[in-house]
């Protein structure tokens, strides 16, 4: 708990221009989430997850939309607090929020970049 704590604290503090610092923050964040799970197997796959996906995507979601570090930054407070608080169901709640919102944040950018694309596709 003290680590999702100490991650927590290091976010509020990064500035919002340096996407690339809470970007480093969150995968720590999410990391100290699933540490202390019993299946090594899982969490190597995770891991190699992470990994695939930085391999293929140049940008992170803090790049591309600089307001979703704070959105994220709020929901990460709301999981910490629950897990603190050992309320499960709470945590789903927390954990779905945030998921949802990542996966919504992720869709606008897909839905811009194409509609970009469209634009520029008009001219040529």
């Amino acid at each position: 708990m003290r680590k999702l704590r100490q991650l927590i604290d290091q976010m509020s503090h990064v500035d919002p221009a340096n996407s690339d610092r809470f970007t480093q923050l969150n995968r720590e964040f999410h990391t100290a989430l699933y540490a202390p799970g019993p299946n090594a197997v899982l969490k190597q796959e995770i891991d190699d997850l992470w990994n695939q996906v930085w391999r293929v995507r140049r940008l992170s979601i803090f790049s591309v939309d600089r307001s979703r570090a704070s959105g994220a930054h709020v929901e990460h407070q709301a999981i910490a607090e629950a897990v603190e608080a050992g309320d499960a169901k709470r945590l789903e709640r927390a954990m779905t929020r945030h998921r949802n919102q990542t996966l919504r944040t992720w869709e606008k950018i897909v839905a811009d970049s194409e509609a970009e694309q469209e634009g520029h596709s008009d001219v040529d």
